[in-house]
């Protein structure tokens, strides 16, 4: 789709991205991003202007609108997580600069990771089966068997662990939902359409409540700089995740042990560790 087909509405949040993150916008900007013509790019402004009680102020010697001194952004698109993923998403390739609301950029870096290779045929009969509800005959690379082995699966979504795409699925091999690596699947040879009655996935389904706190290991000073960095309230920040999705989640920050012996490398620990600990065991098919 062009620039040009886009909504006002969308135009505005572009007029506001900028203003926030670059503190100034004029019209070519609006003109050059979206193809629409100058008196087009001032009835934005103007109407972006009435939404926003003057966020933009034009300044006559500069001829560019500037952001207000009590700006306040009116679209979320503005906020800096969504600034920091798409620096990161420009970074990996998975959005041009030019798609991009970002003007100036700071010079930034990522780590860079090796990248799992995923066949998109793979995906698709994947994805197909999911949709479907079916069952698929794969070849899959275990780490637990020396050669490829055949699998009946039976998947019902996908996943991010923080690393690497898996597909939670039935097993019909060992009679229970696990995790399978999206990148570890040889050949989807076969789908069956036979309506096949599966059991719950409770571990799917079942919704944990995290409750985060500083490591007491650390110093008060150092307990202090977590509590800001990770935005807790009243010395505690509170999530959920799913029960198979828990694994990874307390391997990631280190969850796994009540009492992390290296507390500057394990900075915060589980609250309610007693509560999650018999939802701590390894997760098997990975």
């Amino acid at each position: 789709m062009k620039k040009s087909k886009w909504s006002q509405e969308k135009r505005l949040e572009f007029i506001d991205f900028r203003l926030c993150w670059d503190g100034q916008i004029n019209r070519s900007d609006i003109t050059g991003f979206f193809g629409i013509s100058i008196p087009q790019a001032s009835q934005d402004i103007a109407r972006y202007n009435e939404l926003t009680s003057d966020n933009a102020v034009y300044d006559t010697r500069a001829k560019i609108y500037r952001a207000a001194d009590k700006f306040t952004p009116a679209f979320e698109s503005a906020t800096a997580r969504h600034y920091l993923n798409e620096l990161l998403a420009i970074s990996e390739g998975l959005l041009s600069p030019g798609a991009s609301f970002i003007g100036w950029q700071p010079p930034f870096a990522a780590v860079p990771m090796p990248e799992r290779k995923v066949p998109s045929d793979i995906l698709l009969s994947l994805f197909k089966a999911i949709r479907h509800k079916q069952t698929v005959d794969v070849i899959y690379l275990s780490k637990n068997e020396v050669e490829p082995g055949k699998r009946w699966l039976t998947p019902h979504a996908i996943a991010h662990d923080g690393l690497r795409w898996h597909v939670r699925a039935y097993c019909h091999k060992h009679n229970q939902y696990r995790d399978f690596v999206v990148a570890r699947f040889l050949e989807v040879r076969e789908i069956s359409t036979a309506n096949i009655s599966m059991p719950e996935d409770h571990a799917w389904n079942n919704i944990l409540t995290l409750i985060l706190i500083p490591n007491h290991q650390l110093s008060p000073a150092h307990q202090n700089m977590v509590e800001v960095e990770y935005g807790m309230t009243n010395g505690e920040l509170e999530f959920q995740c799913s029960e198979a999705l828990f694994y990874y989640v307390s391997r990631r920050l280190g969850l796994h042990r009540r009492d992390a012996q290296t507390p500057k490398e394990h900075p915060v620990v589980l609250k309610n560790y007693d509560e999650l600990r018999p939802y701590m065991p390894s997760v098997e098919g990975k």
